[in-house]
């Protein structure tokens, strides 16, 4: 199967019917969160916050690591940090502290939601007193993501991409694989045998490329186990919305009871049919492109040597995986 092999989506309707449940948008780094999570953010619904568990973000959580596995015993030491920004969906508490939150900023660093609030005060007036739900967009909540969903009641969308793609997306700029952040830590992942070999991993002694493998075949199998323990979330593969961006978001939209307006399909269809970007450029957070282009794209930016073996080490996996979602 291959990503052109289009699983037909469930039919959808245009309107959304008044849900205030959280989003959660997650999934392998490079795999298309920001995309996806951009488009949501659109929705004059959505109270849209850009990776709060990313220490390296303008606005972040104060976690003790990276890709933080929450659960129940160690959630509790960070549930009232999160319960404010999940607070953030309703209107009420959402002035209350733009309006501390731009106080403080005067006289001193005000906390994480007022200062998420402020700043979508200033930046985005027209929806700010609309939005009746928070959409989080961060791949680093990825082994949280169970936790998020349990304790707010959280819709999740997972996203999955080719193992090239994000390979050589890593590559062309220049980012060393999250490996030297996860290995060592407690990993929630069934198969023992890839647990340990993510426990053993020492960046120091594989090259960057070793690291970027591991990376990607450990979130693809736990994107694979989410999938049995979670059959309600929405698991959506990069390559086929690139193929069909406008088809799989409506339904995305209509999963999460949001309404796909003729404005934001209209700037879904300027964004996906784009001119591409000229040879050779990699931009980190460019949307605005052709994204039929960009399915086999990874192809022509990586050495033939790199994409053998990247398929031949991910190839059976990406297989199943596009069997499973």
């Amino acid at each position: 199967m291959t990503a052109g092999d289009m699983i037909e989506p469930v039919p959808v309707a245009e309107t959304g019917t008044g849900s205030r449940r959280p989003i959660i948008v997650t999934g392998c780094p490079r795999s298309g969160t920001t995309f996806v999570g951009k488009v949501i953010g659109q929705s004059p619904e959505v109270f849209y916050i850009y990776e709060p568990f990313n220490d390296e973000a303008p606005h972040h959580l104060s976690l003790p690591e990276r890709f933080i596995a929450l659960d129940s015993e160690n959630g509790a030491a960070h549930r009232a940090a999160i319960d404010e920004l999940m607070a953030l969906g309703r209107p009420v508490t959402r002035w209350g502290k733009a309006l501390r939150g731009a106080v403080e900023c005067r006289a001193g660093e005000p906390d994480l939601a007022g200062r998420l609030a402020a700043r979508a005060l200033a930046y985005r007036r027209e929806s700010f007193g609309k939005a009746k739900r928070v959409c989080i967009k961060d791949p680093l909540a990825f082994f949280a993501a169970e936790w998020l969903a349990d304790t707010y009641d959280s819709q999740v969308v997972v996203m999955l991409r080719h193992p090239g793609g994000v390979i050589s997306s890593y590559l062309a700029l220049d980012w060393p694989s999250e490996m030297r952040a996860i290995a060592g830590c407690d990993i929630p992942i069934a198969d023992r045998e890839l647990a340990r070999e993510v426990a053993d991993f020492r960046p120091d002694d594989h090259s960057a490329l070793d690291g970027l493998l591991l990376q990607w075949r450990l979130f693809t199998r736990a994107t694979l186990e989410l999938k049995q323990r979670r059959p309600d979330w929405i698991f959506l593969v990069h390559d086929r919305l690139c193929l069909e961006p406008e088809r799989y978001m409506r339904d995305v939209f209509a999963r999460l009871d949001l309404s796909f307006s003729d404005e934001i399909a209209g700037r879904l269809r300027r964004d996906t049919t784009a001119s591409a970007p000229s040879a050779g450029e990699h931009v980190q957070h460019r949307h605005s492109r052709d994204s039929r282009a960009l399915v086999e794209e990874w192809r022509e930016r990586l050495d033939r040597a790199v994409a053998d073996r990247i398929m031949r080490e991910t190839g059976e996996l990406w297989e199943e995986a596009l069997a499973a979602l």
